[in-house]
């Protein structure tokens, strides 16, 4: 999770470098009903987007597995 926490930080920004200009209203103005729906599923297709990306990030993410038996006292390692 660390691995993938870490890379989503830099593809968030990466979205929201893509977004639109008039995404944000300007000081002192509010959108329209039309804007809204837009920002809407500029959102969602965002988030579809990270869904997407954080499955991708854990099939590739290292992998590590321990071996339980070196802590044991009775196993002998070759």
């Amino acid at each position: 999770m660390e691995y993938a926490s870490s890379r989503m930080k830099e593809f968030t920004k990466e979205l929201e470098t893509k977004r639109p200009a008039d995404f944000k209203p300007k000081e002192g103005t509010e959108h329209t009903d039309e804007q809204k729906i837009k920002n809407q599923k500029i959102i969602q297709e965002e988030s579809i987007a990270k869904i997407k990306e954080v499955e991708k990030l854990l099939k590739e993410a290292p992998r590590f597995r321990f071996n339980a038996n070196v802590f044991k006292s009775n196993v002998k390692l070759d």
